[in-house]
């Protein structure tokens, strides 16, 4: 029997356990050591080196591999590659190793230098990408790359960053982002497989940066494929702004192709490259100096080995000119080829703006570059046809064309031909050669609408810019050349741009001639230069020039010019600008007119010019100058002689002298007798002597001083006014010398003293510098009222007021850099003395302002006290008076200042006195707020009316309102007549237009017919100085005697009361009228004035007026007459009927029963039938009735007959021994009696009367009797409207004294 298992010995158990352990122990000591401490790092760095046998090189290091290390750093040196990383950072999760992972949270590189040694080895597909376990980066991250190819320029990337992971087969970007100073940014994400065909899937976004651009529109970048054949397509976002936001954002610019990026060759890496633009704006890619275009189309582009071809066709929407900084291009289709060596375009279709194509080939040879002007340039060779070529849409400054024609280059020569189809725009032509340094041009010729222009010749390219060139010129427009400079160029458009429009359009005219020059043209000119119009009118006038002369920096040397312009004559011989250098010239105007419109009269100068500007010379004249009728700008200057001498032959040096002496002078409508000024002595030590002398002023003013030359090269005069006085408008004496300096900068006045009219002005500072002033000083006793009397009139000062009375004193401090804008303050006192004189009495005014450049502040309290100062300018019809105040303050600035305050006015008054109405006893209330004038009240009587004025007006613009009320307020309209008028109207103020609107009554009033007509002047008086009352403006007299233009809507009452009586008439009116239009130049008057009842004497009869009534429609001097008066309670009721307009009046007899014209006039005149007259005395009575008649029914004979023999009356009328009174020499309204003729029916005779004006005053008639003895010479002269003196001889003398007087 088997006996027990044998038992374990147990200290071979216990020695296994012990090794277990000891070994478990080890292998964790030894982890502990490889993830917690550095030396692991080191060690394992120290045996990566050893391997690498030199090429792997190891900074220090830090950390553990379980918490991180960062290596200082990391470089690598083999014969191909140059790799060096800084600052080499590394964190990863060890634990995921145990899941066949690696995994690193974080790979930081400060930076790294990747540098390639040799030659770069063709790119070639990858057998395998694949891993042998799955990688996970979380964040990598270079903050700087730098990669170095052989023979390139290094490219540098920043802030490199990637995640990602490796699994499943492929790699997967979940970000790849990196920045470049020189190219942007870009940021893509994809995946890739780790085994061919190795399926390719890339999206990114590029945001492209070019240095010197603006920003440029982002692009967003697809690739799909395979590793080694993709589709790439590539998208420019459009700009905020360029597509609806609701739609689909459109195809802006796109990229499509294939790329196979790991051929051998270039023309099969990429197929063709599809390139589509639509709207595309230039100025949307960061080109800021784009032109304005609107870019849409298409580009195939090929790749070849050697060069890069393709076709593109583009269109413009917004084609325009150059000048407009437009692209002036519409469509572009061509071919092109590029190579290094030649850049080709053929088949070239070009549509310009406007029309018209560009059609041909070209092309640039980089390999065969052509010198020009010291700098290498690609030879261009090229043919091109135009047609149709509109240059005005090519630069709006040209004109409408359309050119044709052909272009060509061939390297060194270029020939052109162009023609306009208009053949009235530009044509070209030319034909020149380029070698290394000199242009030759064989022909060469541009004809605008401005003339043509030819040149042949030689030029060199190179300094010294030798020239020697010639041509021609015809039918050359100065002003229209003058006009084509803005088509080359800005720079070129300010040439001149401050000439006056007037001036340029004076230069137009046709000239033909030649020109040449020849020598150097650069640096140092010295060109001989010839220049001759031959033929040729300029504004109008003939013209012929001819010049020749060396021209250089220095001088100007042999010149010979002559100048025959109309009138104008010039020349000049000599040479100008070196030290001993004479020019002698002379100018000969027959009419200024011909140099400047505003210019009048004729004008001769003569002398020699001296010297010149270059080193060591200085300039001089002598010269002599005179003038006859000379004007300017109308009436603002006249002279009848000019006369004058200036000797100067040394500007720096020497002796001066001038004279200049002007007689029959004008200035601004002043008139003086002479004008002279005198300068005598050495350039730094002479004297000047004014002199005016005239009945409106009398000055003289003397100064000495010295002519000084800065060492900078400027000038400065320095000197003292020694005297000054003047005797009328105003008297000045200046008390003593006073310092003056005048230079470029200003001038500067020293400490003055002057007495004005038995007052003082003292001048402490006056100077103006750089644009800007500086004054001070003060004012005391000024005559204030002689000055008002004196400018204003006698009768300006109210009674009471003596000439010492008011006077006025001030002072100011002033200082600023312009005259719209000082600082400081000023003073102003008005003060009023005892009616003897003897001692002030008050202030009747004062003011203080304060200025801050340009802006007031400051208090006024100002009494007036007489507006008569006005008077001037409300015209001679009108006469103002009375007393103003105002107090307040003064605000805003120099250039709108504002007033705040009250204005006060009593005992106003206002005087027409043509019509001798007076309005008085005035009162005015009103207050100023800043840039409003608030009117309270203006009140004003007249009798026992009045007129009420009140309302708003906003000073600037004079915008505003008022309202105007009158109360039974008497206007006269003629001698012993007047209306009495009441209404409330109101009247708008828009600037220059006033519009009044409102009703009126007429309460009564009396309107005195008076016979005859109003005096006027025969043709035989003459106006002398007409001249004298139209110059001021264009329809004769000033703008204040004709009153202002208002426009009118008036509605007039008649009332009841308005009364017209006079030559028979005697009636009382009623009705209403509109009054519409401009017063008082063109009113219309629209309705109907009726006769209530009322009276006509005609023929000796009293007719009752049964019917009137005068209706306007329109011209207020031609109503409708329609008026009916009749002699009643008789067997046959006979009358008168007035009809038709004032202007075309028809005078009827009618009565009831209707009988003949014999018999109405029989009735009418002696209230029996004609068969019944039976006594001489009646026949007398209808024969002067007829006669009347007959003269004045539509204007009759008689009148007609007067006219023709020159005679203010042609009548027949009844004469008599009594008729010695007749203040109407037989004028008087039809069948009147006159007013103081034999009454008819008395024994008297009928006679012819014929009478003439003489004069404004003087009347004469004769009268010659139809049968027996008469004849009457009579001559009346009225001394005034009323009083008159006639004397009269022949069948009955006499000498009379008339007055004439009405009664209410």
């Amino acid at each position: 029997m088997a006996g027990p298992a044998p038992k374990p010995s147990w200290p071979l158990a216990r020695l296994a356990g012990a090794l277990l352990a000891a070994l478990l122990l080890a292998a964790a000591a030894l982890l502990w050591w490889v993830g917690q401490t550095a030396s692991f790092v080191n060690w394992a760095l120290a045996r990566a080196v050893a391997a690498s046998n030199g090429a792997l090189q190891a900074g220090p290091a830090r950390g553990t591999l379980l918490d991180g290390v960062r290596v200082e750093r990391l470089a690598w040196l083999d014969g191909e590659h140059a790799i060096e990383l800084r600052g080499v950072s590394l964190g990863w999760r060890p634990a995921a190793l145990l899941r066949s992972s690696l995994h690193f949270t974080r790979i930081e590189v400060a930076s790294a230098s990747v540098r390639l040694l040799g030659e770069a080895a063709a790119p070639a597909l990858p057998q395998s990408l694949a891993l042998p376990l799955r990688v996970r980066v979380d964040a990598l991250g270079i903050g700087e790359l730098r990669v170095a190819l052989p023979a390139q320029a290094p490219v540098e990337l920043l802030r490199l960053a990637f995640s990602g992971r490796y699994t499943a087969g492929a790699w997967r970007v979940d970000h790849l982002s990196a920045e470049s100073p020189q190219w942007g940014e870009a940021r893509f994400d994809g995946r890739i497989g780790d085994s061919a065909p190795f399926a390719l899937e890339l999206a990114g976004r590029l945001a492209p940066r070019i240095e010197g651009w603006g920003p440029l529109p982002q692009v967003r970048v697809l690739a799909d494929g395979t590793l080694d054949d993709f589709a790439l397509a590539a998208q420019a976002l459009p700009p905020a702004g360029a597509s609806d936001a609701q739609a689909p954002a459109p195809v802006w610019i796109g990229l499509d192709t294939r790329v196979r990026a790991f051929a051998q060759r270039p023309a099969q890496r990429f197929a063709p490259i599809e390139l589509t633009l639509d709207a595309v704006e230039p100025a949307q890619l960061g080109l800021a100096e784009a032109p304005i275009a609107r870019i849409s189309g298409s580009a195939t582009i090929r790749v070849g080995d050697a060069q890069i071809e393709g076709r593109l066709a583009l269109r413009n929407a917004l084609p325009g000119p150059v000048d407009r900084h437009a692209l002036p291009l519409a469509t572009l289709d061509s071919a092109f080829v590029v190579s290094s060596t030649r850049i080709s375009l053929t088949g070239l279709q070009a549509g310009p703006a406007g029309g018209g194509t560009l059609a041909g080939d070209a092309s640039a040879d980089l390999a065969r570059p052509l010198t020009l002007f010291g700098h290498s340039l690609p030879q261009i060779r090229a043919q091109l046809a135009l047609r149709e070529i509109d240059l005005s849409q090519l630069a709006s400054g040209l004109a409408k064309t359309r050119l044709a024609g052909t272009v060509k280059l061939d390297g060194a020569t270029f020939d052109l031909d162009l023609a306009d189809a208009t053949r009235r725009g530009i044509s070209a032509s030319a034909l020149a050669h380029i070698d290394a340094t000199q242009l030759r041009v064989e022909r060469a010729r541009l004809e605008t609408r401005a003339g043509s222009v030819s040149a042949r010749g030689n030029a060199a390219l190179v300094a010294p810019w030798k020239i020697d060139l010639e041509g021609d010129f015809s039918e050359l427009d100065p002003a229209g050349a003058f006009a084509l400079r803005t088509v080359f160029g800005a720079s070129m458009a300010r040439f001149g741009a401050d000439l006056p429009e007037p001036w340029i359009a004076r230069a137009r005219g046709r000239l033909a001639g030649r020109w040449a020059a020849q020598g150097i043209a650069w640096p140092e000119p010295l060109l001989q230069t010839r220049l001759a119009v031959e033929r040729g009118r300029l504004d109008g006038e003939p013209l012929q020039f001819d010049w020749r002369g060396e021209v250089s920096r220095e001088r100007v040397a042999r010149v010979a010019l002559a100048l025959a312009f109309g009138d104008l004559r010039a020349d000049a011989r000599g040479s100008l600008g070196a030290f001993g250098d004479r020019l002698r010239f002379s100018l000969r105007a027959g009419s200024l007119a011909r140099l400047d419109a505003r210019a009048a009269g004729s004008a001769s100068v003569s002398g020699e010019l001296s010297g010149g500007w270059s080193r060591g010379a200085s300039l001089g004249v002598i010269a002599d100058l005179e003038g006859r009728q000379l004007r300017w700008a109308g009436e603002a200057l006249r002279a009848g002689s000019l006369s004058g001498r200036i000797e100067l032959p040394d500007l720096r040096a020497g002796r001066v002298a001038l004279r200049l002496d002007a007689r029959t002078l004008a200035v601004a409508g002043r008139d003086f007798d002479r004008a002279g000024a005198r300068i005598d002595g050495e350039v730094d030590a002479h004297t000047l002597r004014l002199e005016l002398v005239g009945p409106q002023a009398n000055a003289q003013a003397s100064a000495r001083g010295a002519l000084l030359h800065e060492a900078a090269g400027g000038w400065r005069w320095s000197g003292s006014v020694d005297e000054f006085t003047a005797a009328a408008p105003v008297s000045i004496r200046l008390q003593a010398p006073v310092p003056l300096a005048i230079d470029a900068r200003g001038v500067a006045l020293g400490e003055a003293a002057l007495q004005v009219d038995g007052g003082s002005v003292g001048i402490a500072a006056l100077a103006w510098r750089d644009g800007a002033l500086q004054t001070r000083g003060q004012a005391s006793g000024l005559p204030l009222a002689r000055w008002v009397e004196r400018f204003a009139g006698p009768q300006a000062l109210p009674a009471g007021v003596r000439l010492e009375d008011l006077r006025l004193r001030g002072s100011w401090d002033l200082s600023g850099d312009s005259l719209q804008a000082p600082s400081g303050r000023l003073s102003l006192r008005i003060d009023a003395g005892e009616a003897d004189g003897s001692q002030a009495a008050g202030s009747r005014g004062e003011a203080d302002l304060r200025l801050d450049q340009g802006r007031l502040e400051g208090t006024i309290d100002m009494r007036v006290p007489t507006l008569a100062f006005a008077n001037r300018l409300i015209g001679p019809e009108w006469a103002a008076a009375g007393r103003l105040r105002f107090t307040g303050t003064v605000g805003g600035t120099v250039v709108q200042p504002g007033l705040r305050g009250a204005l006060e006015g009593s005992e106003l008054a206002l005087v027409q006195r043509a019509l001798g109405w007076r309005l008085s006893n005035g009162t005015l209330s009103a207050r100023f707020d800043g840039d409003r004038l608030a009117l309270d009240a203006l009140r004003l009587e007249s009798g026992a009316g009045s007129i009420t004025m009140s309302g708003q007006l906003l000073l600037d613009g004079m915008h505003g309102g008022f309202t105007l009320r009158a109360e039974r307020l008497p206007v006269p309209i003629g001698p012993g007549q007047r209306v009495v008028l009441s209404g409330n109207t109101g009247i708008a103020s828009s600037g220059s237009r006033f519009d009044w609107k409102g009703d009126i009554r007429a309460d009564e009033g009396l309107i005195e017919l008076r016979g005859g007509e109003a005096p006027t002047l025969p043709d035989d008086v003459v106006i002398v100085d007409r001249d004298a009352t139209s110059a001021t403006t264009p329809n004769g007299g000033d703008a204040a005697s004709r009153g202002f233009a208002i426009g009118a809507d008036l509605n007039l009452d008649l009332g009841e009361r308005l009364r017209v009586r006079g030559s028979g008439v005697d009636v009382l009116l009623a009705g209403s009228v509109n009054l519409r239009g401009t017063l008082p130049d063109a009113p219309r008057a629209f309705g109907t004035v009726r006769v209530k009842r009322g009276t006509y004497s005609a023929y000796g009869q009293q007719l009752e007026i049964e019917r009137g009534q005068v209706v306007f429609n329109g011209p207020l001097d031609n109503p409708v007459l329609d008026i009916v008066a009749m002699r009643r309670n008789q067997p046959v009721e006979a009358g008168v009927a007035l009809t038709g307009t004032v202007l075309s009046p028809r005078l009827r007899l009618v009565s009831t029963p209707e009988v003949p014209d014999s018999q109405k006039l029989s009735w009418l005149v002696l209230g029996i039938g004609l068969d019944d007259v039976d006594t001489a005395g009646q026949g007398a009575a209808l024969q002067a009735a007829a006669a009347t008649l007959f003269a004045s029914n539509d204007g009759g004979l008689s009148a007609g007959l007067a006219g023709a023999l020159g005679l203010d009356i042609l009548t027949v009328r009844s004469a008599g021994a009594a008729s010695a009174f007749d203040p109407n020499f037989g004028a008087a309204f039809p069948g009147q009696a006159t007013t103081g003729g034999v009454p008819v029916g008395t024994a008297a005779q009928n006679v012819v009367a014929i009478g003439k004006r003489l004069g404004s005053r003087v009347f004469v008639t004769y009268e010659q009797g139809l049968h027996g003895v008469w004849n009457l010479l009579r001559i009346q002269y009225d001394i005034t409207n009323r009083l008159s003196i006639r004397g009269q001889a022949g069948t009955d003398s006499a000498l009379d004294v008339l007055y004439f007087f009405s009664f209410d």
